[in-house]
């Protein structure tokens, strides 16, 4: 990608005007478009013909000099099409060749026909036509000056011919007309060349969109998708970084996607969840709905003076003062800023920023608004099409633990039942006892499993702020289950945590008490939630076995002894946070501390 990179920066003008007029003309669509030229050629050049044997009288000289041009023309263009058709796509230079001969032809059949006032005039419209369809603006443009100066000298041959009464050409013209045709021909080359332009542009920026589109797929990561949308985007418009800001407006949670070209030229994808918290540092209340800031100033609020904004339909409006977040420029140290604003009804909406792109016109601008809406709905179909998977998938996962618990562990309850009651009927003498209580033991240790396996497949649905409860909820019932005295202590009163955080502290207790159960032999459980040090903490006692290590171990100590429970440390270290283990005779303790950032507010009890 860095060397596509380096080959977009050697194009002069603007991207994606330059870049895409590689990507639109394809080989094979310059030899369409050369069949097709190749093919007009001969059909206006045969017309000529037949218009003049209709109409003898014209040309009124010279008419057997215009018919061995016109049939030499017409040979040529016979030529030039069955070229067209056996070779491979046209190079350069026959395409320079071949429009040099459409123009000589058009001058030479002027010339011998009444110069500037030919009827023949239009193969002059023909050759700007070839050039549009061939090229673009600059070199249309050019075209119409070269006819313009081929037409003068005509003029001053056919003025100096008549000085000399030689009876090459005709000896008058209309010198008003020789300035409208002039006129003409520059003002439909101009026209022709933008449309031209215009249209490559238009079909360049639809390949490049349909390109990145491309990449979406149901079937990929949304990190694989960002990741390749941005690497196009940063390509495209030279820029340094971006930042993709999203809200899902139905749950309330804040995605940052952030994209930067590292110096050795490899592209760096970062991604978290904003807390509510935080939503000050990042936010940004947009000038328009796409905006270019130069912020090289350092005022703040960016003025109105340093920023070029456009409604949704690309119209340019007056812009209003842009306000950064108090650290912005600390955090990002850029000179300039693109942004669109992106929105998905009442569903979600988000802000696309560009840094430090080096293209960054008004065109480009619009060009980021187009591709960045054509875009986005494509991402957050996949997103939300993940969602849904995810919710079938923990539908799936709650179905199957209701039928395990309302089938297979009732059985197992009423068959532990039967065994208790024919072992207290045949007496404690028998050996028949004895088996029926490794019987009911056996039991009793399967029902508890199946238990501990229904409540890993119900969802973790609660609401962040709803943890706390959680917690209680799963002491309170670890505690009816298993007899083992537990309580849960929290030294605050509300906490709300990003919700991915929130799910994996409740496995994370759920887990370590399920080990409490089977591995400790404990009489007593606390669970606690504190706040220490500017981050939360989940402390989880038992006065059981411990491991088989004695001391305090934190997780880098778990990982080098491989000691330790490994789900849990699995899943402190998703979190980003710190898991310490203190073993001894006379219980375990286990202590997960989360990373400060992981906190969006607290209140102390």
């Amino acid at each position: 990608m860095r060397t596509s990179l380096l080959r977009l920066r050697s194009l002069a003008g603007w991207s994606p005007l330059q870049y895409t007029r590689d990507v639109s003309r394809s080989p094979a669509d310059q030899q369409r478009a050369e069949r097709v030229l190749a093919v007009a050629r001969i059909f206006f050049v045969g017309s000529s013909l037949a218009a003049i044997a209709i109409d003898p009288t014209q040309p009124a000289r010279y008419s057997w000099i215009t018919y061995v041009l016109l049939a030499g023309y017409l040979i040529g263009g016979l030529a030039v099409w069955m070229r067209v058709l056996r070779t491979d796509p046209p190079s350069f230079r026959l395409q320079a060749l071949t429009h040099a001969g459409d123009l000589v032809w058009a001058t030479l059949l002027t010339a011998v026909t009444e110069g500037p006032n030919s009827p023949f005039f239009l193969f002059y419209m023909f050759v700007l036509l070839a050039a549009a369809s061939r090229w673009g603006f600059r070199e249309t443009v050019l075209t119409a000056a070269v006819a313009v100066v081929l037409l003068g000298l005509e003029a001053v041959l056919m003025k100096i011919a008549a000085g000399a009464a030689r009876p090459l050409m005709l000896g008058s013209f209309d010198a008003h007309r020789l300035i409208m045709r002039a006129v003409y021909l520059l003002i439909a080359g101009g026209l022709l060349g933008y449309l031209a332009e215009e249209e490559k542009q238009r079909r360049a920026e639809t390949a490049i969109i349909t390109r990145i589109i491309a990449n979406i797929r149901a079937e990929a990561s949304i990190w694989t998708m960002f990741e390749a949308m941005a690497g196009e985007v940063l390509e495209l418009f030279e820029g340094t970084g971006l930042l993709l800001l999203f809200e899902d407006l139905q749950n309330g949670r804040t995605f940052r996607w952030t994209a930067d070209v590292r110096p050795d030229g490899a592209l760096r994808i970062a991604a978290s969840e904003v807390a509510a918290g935080d939503m000050a540092r990042y936010w940004i209340e947009p000038p328009g709905d796409a905006w270019r800031a130069d912020l090289r100033g350092g005022t703040m609020p960016v003025p109105p003076s340093h920023i070029v904004a456009l409604e949704r339909n690309g119209r340019q409006i007056d812009a209003r003062p842009l306000a950064l977040p108090p650290d912005w420029i600390e955090r990002h140290p850029v000179s300039s800023m693109m942004g669109v604003t992106v929105s998905f009804a009442d569903i979600g909406s988000g802000i696309v920023l560009l840094f430090d792109a080096r293209l960054s016109a008004l065109p480009q601008l619009r060009f980021l608004q187009r591709l960045a809406n054509q875009i986005a709905p494509a991402m957050y179909g996949v997103y939300l099409l993940r969602r849904l998977r995810s919710r079938v998938g923990a539908l799936e996962r709650a179905r199957i633990a209701r039928e395990l618990h309302d089938g297979v562990i009732q059985t197992l309850i009423g068959l532990e039942m039967q065994v208790d009651a024919l072992r207290r009927r045949l007496g404690d003498t028998s050996e028949v006892v004895e088996d029926l209580a490794r019987v009911q033991e056996l039991l009793a240790r399967e029902i508890h499993d199946l238990r501990d396996l229904t409540h890993e497949l119900e969802p973790a649905d609660f609401a962040p702020r709803q943890l706390l409860e959680h917690l209680q909820e799963l002491v309170d019932r670890f505690r009816r289950e298993t007899g083992i005295t537990a309580r849960f202590v929290s030294q605050v009163e509300e906490v709300t945590l990003a919700p991915p955080v929130c799910h994996e502290l409740a496995r994370i207790a759920q887990e370590a008490l399920v080990n409490v159960r089977k591995h400790s032999g404990a009489r007593n459980v606390v669970v606690r939630f504190t706040f220490e040090a500017g981050s939360p903490k989940l402390i989880i006692d038992n006065d059981g076995r411990g491991f088989d290590f004695t001391g305090r171990l934190s997780q880098a100590d778990l990982d080098r002894t491989r000691k330790g429970p490994v789900v849990i440390k699995e899943r402190v270290r998703a979190l980003g946070g710190q898991l310490v283990i203190e073993s001894s005779d006379r219980g375990v303790r286990l202590e997960i501390s989360l990373p400060p950032r992981a906190l969006v507010r607290h209140k102390t009890a």
